[in-house]
């Protein structure tokens, strides 16, 4: 690194204010053979650019300072009056830039990473992040086991689970899916009905937009029959939501049971299968007046599927654990809404701070070569150098304006870009499936 050119152009402002202004031709040739060993060739990076410093005159207008530009520059430049040797064209070439050199905007700062706040709620495990989709399916598994006859509080088990069900389906956000399920509706509790029954488990309200009242005529079409078959019916759920891939969906399984699989399945195997699957479900269950062997069993099947486990005890509770869920995906859906606009916001304002340093940028660039124009066209035209050095720093202005704006245009997109790959990662944590911290 040569001298640091705040020095150089200290130097250079003493001898324009105290030489005269009809230099000797020996004294000029001194000082210039002095500077061209202090100063730097032209940068050729962003690095350079901002780091060479200001020259004497970059904050002068020739229109308005053309004398006292023009007395400088002849008091460090010598005349041109010959043909000299491109090296000898190229150090003249690098002091004079050190004079006209101006200051340009530094990007840096200006692209910012945006890190994600992730959702969480009481339902969802404290160390996972669930980021909603755009598209939220819930498919009710709903049991229908002979069991299910038995009352609560003078009410029978199925009327409370169904209208509790009917309830939080219609209050889902409008573009949810939904989906039922039911199991156990077929055959009966005797040991002679048993394959009947463990094999009864049927999608009777196919994945796709509310329509309350078909919605209601099936869910009530199905009466407390036979045994449970647990297993058989998560299993079965992922052909129901196959064709919601989880890359564009969140998939939200409910599985209202009232005790232990009957059926000689594991549905703690097959819950965690599914969250293995492309569908990548959450499965949350709802224990209906459920024994302590039950819970413990049914606990393990959400755990399995990295849902919730919900007791619920009487109608009122299991109320309380729909709306909960409900709750839950509408907090989540807002959650999605509020980081999407933040993402777009932060992306959108440091779009603009690019915009503004290119074009500041190409500015200053523009008027840096007017200058470098304006001054060497008028020595030529005054004598003080000939045509041929005119033309070979016409060619230097040139290449340098190109190379400038080459570099500032070079900044502008590696900040786009990084701004965007910002962006998108941070829409695809809001987008993305459960994961682990």
């Amino acid at each position: 690194m040569k001298l640091n050119h705040k020095i150089i152009l200290l130097f250079t402002s003493l001898i324009a204010l105290f030489l005269p202004t009809a230099c000797s031709s020996n004294d000029v040739h001194e000082v210039f053979a002095k500077e061209k060993d202090l100063v730097e060739e032209m940068p050729t990076d962003l690095a350079g650019v901002l780091e060479y410093p200001k020259g004497s005159l970059a904050d002068l207008s020739f229109k308005e300072d053309k004398e006292s530009m023009l007395e400088t520059v002849k008091a460090i430049l010598p005349p041109i009056d010959e043909e000299k040797e491109e090296a000898y064209l190229e150090d003249w070439w690098n002091v004079y830039y050190s004079l006209v050199k101006k200051d340009y905007p530094d990007p840096e700062g200006i692209f910012v990473e945006q890190q994600l706040e992730p959702f969480t709620h009481p339902l969802l495990k404290e160390k996972e992040v669930i980021p909603l989709k755009e598209q939220v399916n819930v498919l009710i598994v709903m049991d229908v086991s002979g069991s299910m006859k038995q009352e609560i509080d003078g009410k029978r088990m199925i009327d409370i689970a169904r209208d509790s069900i009917i309830q939080f389906t219609e209050e889902l956000p409008e573009d949810a899916n939904v989906g039922l399920r039911v199991y156990g509706h077929e055959g009966d509790s005797s040991e002679d009905k048993e394959k009947k029954s463990c094999d009864s488990s049927e999608l009777v309200y196919e994945m796709q937009s509310l329509d309350e009242d078909d919605f209601y005529d099936e869910i009530e079409r199905y009466e407390p029959a036979g045994w449970t078959p647990l297993a058989l019916s998560i299993e079965q759920a992922k052909e129901d939501l196959a064709q919601f891939p989880s890359e564009q969906n969140s998939n939200i399984i409910y599985v209202v049971s009232d005790g232990l699989e009957t059926c000689g399945g594991d549905p703690v195997t097959v819950a965690k299968s599914l969250t293995n699957s492309n569908i990548k479900p959450i499965i949350n269950v709802i224990g209906l007046n459920v024994d302590e062997a039950g819970q413990t069993e049914l606990q393990k099947i959400a755990e399995a599927g990295r849902g919730e486990y919900t007791p619920a005890g009487n109608e009122e509770e299991l109320q309380e654990a729909f709306e909960r869920a409900e709750q839950m995906i509408n907090e989540w859906k807002a959650w999605q809404k509020i980081a999407s606009d933040r993402a777009e916001e932060h992306k959108n304002e440091q779009i603009e701070e690019a915009d503004a340093f290119l074009e500041s940028w190409l500015e200053v660039n523009q008027r840096e070569g007017s200058s470098v124009f304006s001054i060497i066209n008028d020595l030529r035209s005054s004598g003080y150098i000939t045509d041929a050095a005119q033309r070979y720093f016409a060619i230097k202005r040139t290449d340098r304006e190109l190379s400038y704006n080459e570099i500032g245009e070079n900044a502008y997109k590696d900040i786009v870009e990084a701004v965007d790959a910002n962006y998108k990662s941070q829409m695809y944590l809001i987008n993305k499936d459960i994961e682990e911290n």
